[in-house]
C-alpha cells in the first residue's frame, strides 16, 4: 500500500565524479544546487505529513554517453542526502533499502541531459510526525552523550538507538 507518491524531473546533470579534485568550495556549491533543487521539487509537489521511515527512491540519468556504475550511484548523493528530514528520516539502507536498481542510465540528446527522481512510500512504515522526529533526535543526542560517558561507544544509527528505547520500554 502505497500512500505518498512524488515524481519530478531536475534539468541539468549532477557531477559524475563528486570525489574529483575540485576545490571544496567549487563541490559544495554543486552540493548546495543539487540540494535546493531537489527540497524545491519535493515542496512543490508536497512534503509528506510525517517522514517516512521506509522508502524507495528510484533516480534515473538522462544524458548522451552512460556512465559507470559506480560514477552513476555518487552523482546522486547530495540528491539523495537532500530528502533526510524532508522526506525520509534516514537515507540509510534500513530506510530506504537495498540499492539496487536505484540508480538508473537512459539515453537523451547532448545537452539535453536531466534526472528524474520517484520517491514512494513503501511497506508497513512506522511513520513520525515532524514534532516527534525533532524530539527523538534530541533524546537520541542525549542517549549518545551518555553511551560515550558509560561505555565509550557510539551508536550506529537511529535505528539502534529506537532498539535500546524499546528494549527499556519491555
Amino acid at each position: 500500500m502505497v500512500t505518498y507518491r512524488i515524481e519530478f524531473e531536475i534539468p541539468g546533470l549532477p557531477n559524475l565524479n563528486s570525489a574529483s579534485n575540485l576545490h571544496w568550495r567549487t563541490k559544495k556549491r554543486n552540493k548546495d544546487r543539487w540540494q535546493t533543487w531537489v527540497r524545491s521539487s519535493v515542496n512543490a509537489q508536497g512534503v509528506p505529513k510525517r517522514l517516512l521511515d521506509q522508502a524507495s527512491v528510484a533516480c534515473t540519468r538522462y544524458s548522451s554517453s552512460e556512465p559507470d556504475s559506480d560514477n552513476l550511484a555518487e552523482s546522486f548523493k547530495p540528491l539523495i542526502d537532500a530528502l533526510v528530514g524532508l522526506v525520509v528520516t534516514d537515507d540509510s539502507p534500513e530506510v530506504l533499502g537495498s540499492a539496487d536498481g536505484r540508480y538508473r542510465w537512459e539515453y537523451a540528446p547532448p545537452k539535453k541531459g536531466f534526472v528524474r527522481m520517484v520517491i514512494k512510500e513503501r511497506g508497513d512504515v512506522r511513520v513520525m510526525e515532524r514534532d516527534e522526529f525533532k524530539e527523538e533526535l534530541r533524546g537520541f543526542d542525549a542517549w549518545r552523550r551518555r553511551m560515550n560517558q558509560l561505555e565509550g561507544r557510539r551508536p550506529r544509527s537511529l535505528r539502534e538507538y529506537f532498539e535500546h528505547v524499546n528494549r527499556e520500554g519491555e
